[in-house]
């Protein structure tokens, strides 16, 4: 199923230049527009952004890092799946990629944990991080560098290690969440 999906979606951006421009978009630049949105509530002097809300996206950042950084390369040294263009013919790499590694996808780990915790404390954030996630996923599987599995499997791990750093802040005490 993987290697249909991946196929399929992958030929369709690549035969058609206006998706396949939206798809380079959407995987290359949108992460960086996501990173930049939390980091500039994080830091912009304002009324309407309350101390809580900094705190709670600086443990979202922290959340997406852990599970970045720290978890990818732990299953990645026990389960190097590769890449699609590595093992099907076929695929035309519409952005560049920096590892071997394909299982889970690192952007989905991070977006999906920051989008967790943020949805958690304001769920009209959360949506537009999630769907933005989403939408970064699901182009990462048309531009040919992710396995569907890996997105879903990213996703996954990223919204666990989330609610493994909530639990823990509440057990702790350290603030509350809604």
């Amino acid at each position: 199923m993987d290697s249909f999906l991946i196929l399929f979606l992958n030929t369709l951006a690549n035969k058609y230049a206006p998706l396949g421009s939206a798809v380079i978009l959407l995987a290359k630049y949108l992460p960086y527009a996501l990173v930049a949105l939390v980091f500039l509530l994080i830091l912009l002097p304002t009324k309407k952004i309350s101390g809580h809300l900094r705190l709670m996206l600086g443990f979202a950042v922290i959340s997406g890092f852990v599970a970045r950084f720290l978890i990818k390369p732990f299953i990645a040294f026990f389960y190097e799946r590769p890449r699609p263009p590595i093992v099907l013919s076929g695929i035309n790499n519409l952005i560049k990629y920096d590892s071997v590694a394909s299982f889970p996808s690192g952007h989905m780990l991070f977006f999906f944990a920051v989008a967790l915790v943020i949805f958690l404390y304001n769920k009209k954030f959360g949506w537009i991080f999630f769907t933005g996630a989403a939408l970064v996923g699901i182009a990462r599987i048309f531009a040919g560098v992710h396995w569907p599995s890996d997105i879903l499997g990213g996703a996954i791990l990223g919204i666990c290690m989330a609610y493994i750093l909530v639990w823990g802040i509440k057990k702790m005490n350290f603030i509350q969440i809604k």
